[in-house]
């Protein structure tokens, strides 16, 4: 497993317009990381811990997500996924979205 989020240290890890393209994260601890802005376009993410991360502007085309952990991860409007991907189904929520009002959908 790679280690890039919080069981690494003591700070959340901040990826924040990191440039990802085509890399191989899967299985990669990334719990509550901040992924804001960054490029993971064709990236390998199958099977990588990504509950509650901030992908808010992430961009996702191509990304390999195969049994991907997205439970409570933060997306906004200008995050982009793979095509077919459905993110509502992942777990994903919307920044600002009332979780209450919209729960998310079981897998």
């Amino acid at each position: 497993m790679t280690c890039i989020g919080s069981i690494c240290g003591e700070r959340w890890a901040d990826l924040s317009y990191a440039h990802l393209v085509q890399a191989d994260l899967r299985y990669a601890y990334l719990k509550q990381t901040t992924i804001r802005d960054a490029h993971l376009e064709g990236a390998h993410l199958d099977g990588a811990h990504l509950e509650g991360a901030t992908l808010t502007g992430a961009y996702l085309e191509g990304a390999h997500l195969d049994g991907a952990h997205l439970e409570g991860a933060v997306a906004d409007e200008q995050t982009r996924w793979p095509g077919g991907f459905d993110w509502r189904a992942a777990g994903v929520i919307i920044a600002g979205e009332d979780i209450a009002a919209s729960p998310p959908q079981p897998l």
